[in-house]
């Protein structure tokens, strides 16, 4: 039951997330308000994670790494998310970013880690695949361009 309070939410906190990303840019009016966006938004991080770890500032050489990687990857999707929204495609960014947060780790665990496909995962997959084609059926069409932006969005959180 504590998982799916969890899960509940890290979504609302999510949702909460793009909301302040979206004020955040329409108040802003110069072309930094990404980088300062995800500044702040890492400086609040840090102190979280001091404090969860009980101000004890450990770390190795991997999980530097790890963090360097996570952050660029973060950083570049918000850049991407930004110009995806400056042209009014909100929901399409979410799609692409959530889905790419669920499907590629359930790929790569299935491939390359050993975990089970159960028939639960594999409906599970499906219904993420199904409900963005859905939601993009009545949508506008759009460019090449925000279609391969949302993509990189994708594989970006994915990783």
């Amino acid at each position: 039951m504590i998982v799916y309070l969890y899960v509940i939410l890290a979504v609302a906190l999510l949702a909460f997330g793009f909301v302040l990303q979206r004020l955040y840019q329409d108040r802003s009016a110069n072309g930094n308000a990404a980088a300062r966006f995800s500044m702040t938004s890492g400086l609040f991080s840090v102190v979280i994670m001091l404090a969860m770890n009980g101000f004890a500032p450990e770390f190795s050489l991997y999980s530097l790494i790890n963090a360097f990687l996570k952050s660029f990857a973060c950083f570049a999707y918000t850049i991407l998310g930004f110009r995806i929204m400056m042209r009014g495609k909100m929901v399409l960014y979410t799609l692409f970013l959530m889905s790419g947060g669920m499907l590629l780790p359930s790929v790569w665990g299935w491939c390359f880690l050993g975990d089970l496909i159960l028939p639960r995962r594999i409906i599970g997959t499906a219904v993420i695949l199904i409900s963005i084609m859905i939601s993009n059926l009545k949508a506008e069409k759009s460019d090449l361009r925000t279609v391969l932006e949302c993509i990189c969005v994708f594989f970006l959180n994915g990783c």
